[in-house]
């Protein structure tokens, strides 16, 4: 398994699932991106180790909901 390109896919889906999430992607520093990564950097890992393909779906079931137009002002 080549984890450089496992680390390289887990940041990449880190980014999208912020920004599908919440339109903004925090600082690498804080604990609310670490913890995204590690989940994203598991995730990559099976998909690996399983010989899957290296396209990324971040998991974004679990983020809120974006709120409607109307709801947001």
């Amino acid at each position: 398994m080549d984890l450089k390109a496992v680390r390289e896919e887990a940041i990449e889906a880190t980014t999208r699932a912020f920004w599908d999430r919440a339109g903004f992607v925090p600082d690498e520093d804080s604990d609310e991106w670490e913890a995204e990564y590690r989940r994203q950097f598991e995730q990559a890992k099976r998909r690996h180790a399983a010989g899957g393909a290296a396209e990324v779906k971040p998991d974004v079931a679990a983020a809120p909901a974006a709120m409607a137009p109307e709801e947001a002002g």
